[in-house]
């Protein structure tokens, strides 16, 4: 079971998805940024955790601010629009950057090399052979972290969330 958590407490954020040790790991490394000096307690441990996907946490997630690029379906996000590009390279590395983008409006920062695999497949750009080596070409606008096992994930960079901004508001259009 996949646990996904977006905490703001002050001008903390905490956010991370995965299997439930590994996101009570990241709450217990920065649970030192979620206290406050408010008087109101930080929640508990057990508040702390939620299945939902953080856009239900705000009203207002990508799916509703771009409704013709993203769409909600079964708790995920998904890219509806058209993606455009001259070659599947570079369908590719949009998709990419429109899925990062829209991860990154519900408060998830990371997404796996597999989620961005299966937006490939969905939108018929995936090529087996190349898919690391047009991610690696979005550089700098993303970074890459290797995981064990041989996956990674993947992150926009300030430049990367500035071009997929422009990117997601022409295709919102």
């Amino acid at each position: 079971m996949t646990v996904k958590i977006h905490l703001e407490v002050g001008g903390s954020v905490v956010a991370a998805e995965g299997g439930a040790d590994f996101v009570q790991s990241v709450v217990d490394r920065w649970q030192h940024l979620l206290v406050t000096t408010s008087a109101n307690p930080p929640p508990s441990r057990n508040a702390q955790k939620t299945s939902e996907p953080a856009s239900h946490l705000s009203s207002n997630g990508p799916d509703s601010e771009y409704d013709n690029v993203f769409a909600r379906h079964n708790d995920r996000l998904k890219v509806i629009a058209e993606i455009p590009g001259s070659s599947k390279a570079e369908v590719t590395r949009n998709t990419t950057l429109v899925l990062l983008y829209g991860e990154h409006l519900s408060g998830t920062e990371e997404v796996s090399a597999e989620r961005i695999k299966e937006t490939c497949i969905d939108h018929g750009c995936y090529d087996n052979k190349n898919f690391a080596a047009h991610l690696k070409s979005l550089k700098p606008k993303v970074v890459m972290d290797p995981k064990p096992g041989g996956d990674y994930t993947v992150k926009l960079t300030a430049p990367g969330r500035k071009f997929a901004k422009d990117l997601v508001e022409r295709l919102n259009q």
